[in-house]
This record gives structure tokens, C-alpha cells and sequence, in this order.
């Protein structure tokens, strides 16, 4: 068993509760951790294992997509989907989406939300 981790990738989303968050958009920062059933072998063959570029596709698609309140919906479906869509060779898949501009009041890089399934 391995993992794979892709990290920091940056999206613009138009993820948010209030409208203005909705209407311009803002941007999203994810990192990606995801737990292998399958060994690494001596074979070099990209068809013994999953490319991390399908991890990113996944994940670019439902950003550009999606019309959430919650970035928990965002993480949710991120982690729903990897694994459905490889069932039998991924155990876990965990993903940190990170909100970078907050309408909060106060000083600070983001908020994130960590879900590990």
C-alpha cells in the first residue's frame, strides 16, 4: 500500500453562503491525501496504478461545478466521488479544502475543513 498526496492546488469557485460569494467567486485552496490498496511493483507501467492527474480532474470538475453554500458539501463530494469512482484499490481518501477569503472580521489565512472517509 502507498498514498498519494496532491497538494495546494488552487481553484476559483463560486462556493459560499452569502450572494457577493456566489456572484464573484473566490478562491479555494485543496490538498488531497488518498490511502492505495495496491502495491507499488517494479513493472513502471502507469496502468498498475491510478494517475494523481484523475485525482485532479475529479476535483476541478466538481469546484467548476459546484454551487454549494459549505465547503463540508465541497470536501463531502470530493471524497464521495474518488471513491466511487475507484472502489476496490482506494481505503481512505482525506481532503483539506481551504476557504482563502473569509467574510469574517478578523485577520487570517483561511478556514479549512478536513474530512477523512
Amino acid at each position: 500500500m502507498y498514498q498519494i498526496e496532491l497538494k495546494k492546488m488552487k481553484f476559483h469557485s463560486h462556493i459560499g453562503v452569502h450572494p457577493e460569494e456566489k456572484m464573484v467567486g473566490q478562491d479555494l485552496e485543496i490538498d488531497l491525501r488518498v490511502q492505495l490498496n495496491i502495491a507499488p511493483n517494479l513493472q513502471d507501467k502507469l496502468s498498475d496504478y491510478i494517475s494523481y492527474a484523475k485525482f485532479y480532474s475529479i476535483i476541478r470538475d466538481i469546484v467548476a461545478t459546484s454551487r454549494d453554500d459549505l465547503i463540508e458539501t465541497v470536501a463531502k463530494k470530493i471524497t464521495t466521488s474518488i471513491k466511487n469512482k475507484y472502489p476496490k484499490q482506494i481505503a481512505w481518501v482525506e481532503v483539506c479544502v481551504k476557504k482563502k477569503t473569509l467574510p469574517i472580521d478578523g485577520i487570517m489565512e483561511s478556514a479549512n475543513v478536513i474530512l477523512k472517509e
